[in-house]
């Protein structure tokens, strides 16, 4: 005659079904913070070289600058000579760097700063309006 083996179609218990749905989830977040490392790794990768490449793109712009200003200089050095060209030069630079500061300072607004530690006190009794003071007793 055929035997049913009853382990072999036994339902499970809550309690193994608990435990299977506790494991899996486990594994699914173990998964997710593994993905988020990988992401944030290649994310900080891309960045780090966007960062090179931006730090290469600003030297040659500096040397640019640089020759520039020589090409500049060598032009003015004919007309006035090599010294009074370096000296126009340094002062139209200084001029530039002036101008560049005060529009700077122009833009920066004092409302966008945060306040000094001492300008942050707490409203004194008086301020606070009769409506929002506690009771005596602690009921309203």
């Amino acid at each position: 005659m055929l035997e049913t083996n009853e382990t072999e179609h036994r339902e499970p218990s809550i309690g193994e079904l608990v435990h299977e749905i506790a494991e899996l989830a486990s594994t699914i977040v173990r998964g997710e913070i593994a993905l988020a490392k990988l992401e944030i790794k290649d994310a900080i990768g891309r960045s780090g070289a966007a960062f090179a490449l931006f730090l290469v793109a600003a030297f040659l712009a500096m040397a640019g600058i640089v020759f520039l200003l020589l090409a500049m200089m060598l032009l003015l050095s004919p007309l006035v000579g090599s010294g009074w060209a370096a000296a126009i030069e340094t002062v139209l630079l200084f001029v530039a760097a002036a101008l560049t500061a005060s529009l700077a300072k122009k833009k920066l607004d004092p409302g966008a700063l945060p306040a000094p530690p001492e300008a942050r006190t707490p409203a004194a009794p008086a301020q606070i309006s009769p409506a929002t003071q506690p009771s005596p007793g602690g009921r309203r």
